[in-house]
């Protein structure tokens, strides 16, 4: 298992996370997001990896093997009103 924290993903990964946040009208600065890939090392059936993004009230994962499409399943759950102003249900 690699864990690749926010800071380490490709700039134009960083750029559409930031940008989908701040369309939601959500200040990222409380957010932490990071990936999980799943190794060849790794002793699990699973392939590629997932996405975990936290801040208060909210803890989400999304399955982060297509490049970027995880961040518009956030940005539809920030649409649908998922805040860290209020846990998902």
């Amino acid at each position: 298992m690699k864990h690749i924290p926010f800071v380490a993903f490709p700039q134009a990964e960083q750029s559409a996370l930031l940008a989908a946040l701040r369309g939601a009208g959500v200040e990222p600065q409380g957010f932490c997001v990071s990936r999980v890939e799943w190794t060849e090392a790794a002793d699990v059936a699973q392939v590629g990896g997932f996405a975990l993004v936290t801040a208060a009230g909210l803890c989400r994962s999304y399955p982060a093997d297509d490049g970027t499409g995880w961040i518009l399943a956030l940005q539809r759950d920030l649409s649908a009103g998922v805040t860290p102003a209020c846990a998902p249900a």
